[in-house]
């Protein structure tokens, strides 16, 4: 009698993530369409925040790792990580644009200026150990 009870809530707990991810997406691009005065960039930045979610989801699902009420939470934890990269890239990217003559060079040292930033905190918070667990 358990076992199909555990199934539902996992089900919704399942469902109601996946809108609230959802939600948050709607919510973090209109956050950055008005945090750089610009659709376009907030258009731009859609895909780099959606393909490493749907890359480690994809890895999860070949690898064989089902989606329960613990792993459900990842597809979260990994666009809070992106988001906050992307934030810094185009925060970079504005400003070597308003520098530079041509779109190339801005984002060739919007690179320079943010991609050593992005790495190093994506592999501190990608790497990190949770403190429970310490």
């Amino acid at each position: 009698m358990a076992l199909p009870l555990y199934v539902r809530m996992v089900d919704h707990i399942v469902s109601s993530q996946i809108l609230s991810f959802t939600l948050a997406l709607i919510a973090i691009f209109a956050a950055l369409a008005v945090l750089f005065r610009s659709l376009g960039l907030a258009l731009l930045s859609l895909p780099a925040n959606l393909l490493p979610v749907f890359v480690t989801l994809g890895a999860m699902g070949l690898l064989g790792v089902r989606l329960d009420v613990a792993t459900v939470t990842i597809a979260a934890i990994v666009l809070g990580i992106v988001v906050d990269d992307t934030v810094l890239f185009l925060y970079f990217l504005r400003h070597e644009q308003e520098r530079r003559a041509s779109m190339a060079d801005a984002i060739r040292a919007a690179v320079d200026g943010a991609g050593k930033s992005i790495l190093m905190t994506t592999l501190a918070l990608g790497l990190a150990r949770p403190i429970h667990e310490a």
